[in-house]
């Protein structure tokens, strides 16, 4: 997600990129061209986005949090991981702030736009990280807990469909190296023109079945 992130607000601001591992970092600063930064340097920038897994968030607050300015503002990206234990971890005034992404990683690479929930203290610092996230996707300030809730659903509602499938395909007697098919190129791209209110005939007929059923029941 961070090299999405990185590809999108290349070229609206002066963006710098860090990482543990020194040549990671400077390969994708350098297809990216944009600057790759040391650690000290990190401590000059005004926004400092954590693009971590949740389990290490709490560490790398930890090993920023000596050295932060009350001017700079941390940016929690981790879906399962919460914006108020990592403000308790910094002892002086710098605004931890959450943008947690409504999407999927591939997806976004692949084109599709993702909404982002922007949580943080009513002030400047949540305005701010909204405006820097408008040029990832669609922004909606308010509480972080949503986006776990949404995404732990949406996941898990995809994954029973697909099973599903599989499944009914098994009963059927069709061939399961359709499986895949089936499920990337049909179900997936139905369920997209579903939301977006842009489904053919067929699926037209499908959606008048479930409502007439849900009508009788």
């Amino acid at each position: 997600m961070g090299r999405q992130l990185a590809e999108k607000l290349r070229g609206h601001f002066d963006l710098w990129l860090y990482d543990n591992d020194n040549k990671i970092a400077a390969a994708t600063a350098d297809e990216l061209s944009v600057h790759e930064a040391r650690f000290e340097q990190l401590f000059d920038l005004e926004v400092l986005i954590l693009a971590l897994p949740a389990e290490v968030m709490p560490e790398m607050v930890k090993r920023l949090a000596p050295s932060l300015s009350t001017k700079q503002i941390l940016v929690n990206i981790a879906t399962n991981q919460k914006r108020e234990p990592l403000q308790k971890l910094i002892a002086g005034e710098t605004k931890v702030v959450s943008a947690k992404i409504v999407g999927h990683a591939r997806e976004i690479a692949a084109g599709e736009a993702p909404t982002i929930i922007v949580d943080g203290d009513e002030g400047e610092e949540t305005e701010k990280i909204s405006h820097i996230f408008w040029h990832f996707g669609t922004v909606q300030q308010g509480s972080e807990d949503l986006v776990e809730v949404l995404n732990t659903l949406a996941s898990g509602e995809g994954i029973k469909a697909a099973y599903t499938i599989k499944k009914k395909m098994l009963q059927e007697g069709i061939t399961l190296s359709l499986w895949e098919t089936a499920v990337r190129n049909v179900a997936a791209g139905t369920m997209k023109a579903f939301a977006s209110g842009d489904v053919g005939p067929f699926a037209s007929g499908i959606i008048r079945e479930m409502e007439d059923e849900n009508d009788k029941g």
